[in-house]
């Protein structure tokens, strides 16, 4: 049998440099994201330790400090107007736990009137991605958990599958022992 080499011929493309024009020059192509507010405070009645672990337990005990995290957003296709994403979190042991993200207003007024609607799914890559980073960079976390309430939204699954897109894992109730209209998701940084 033959075995024959193909025949290599050399193949040469002229590649042309473009100046750019001075309008796109000037035009930065990426914007800074505004920055996030943490807020610490300390624990009072019926926070997010509670709501997640109840008034008993060890995580309940040895949490004094609750956070609120505000992701300022750019307008996206559902709104017009910036907008900011709010979650309280607080850190037990190496792990950050983040209630999931809602959309509010800035004014205070209509916080108070409105209860926040649910994170929208074009923030959302967004806003998981710099809770990811703020997480890594600020706590010196090993890990992250988001508590997603089962009674607050509507469509539970098409959340838990964008999370696991993301690189989550769902929590199994018996390791925190969590509130049973919890579901966990955890995230190893």
């Amino acid at each position: 049998m033959i075995i024959a080499n193909p025949l290599k011929k050399n193949i040469c493309i002229p590649l042309q440099t473009f100046t750019p024009s001075p309008s796109t020059a000037a035009a930065p192509l990426v914007e800074k994201a505004p920055s996030t507010d943490v807020i610490s405070s300390e624990r009072q009645d019926h926070d997010f330790v509670t709501q997640l672990f109840g008034d008993h337990g060890d995580i309940s005990k040895e949490v004094d400090q609750v956070l609120t995290i505000r992701l300022p957003m750019p307008p996206d296709v559902l709104h017009a107007q910036p907008h900011t994403l709010e979650s309280n979190a607080f850190i037990y042991k190496s792990t950050a736990f983040l209630s999931f993200p809602v959309v509010v207003s800035k004014p205070q007024q209509e916080l108070q009137e409105k209860k926040g609607l649910s994170c929208a799914s074009a923030d959302f890559q967004a806003s998981v991605t710099r809770l990811i980073e703020l997480a890594e960079e600020q706590t010196g976390c090993s890990a992250l958990v988001v508590a997603i309430d089962k009674q607050d939204q509507p469509d539970v699954n098409a959340i838990l599958r964008a999370y696991m897109y993301l690189g989550f894992q769902m929590v199994h109730p018996s390791i925190y022992h969590q509130n049973q209209n919890y579901i966990l998701l955890g995230y190893e940084l």
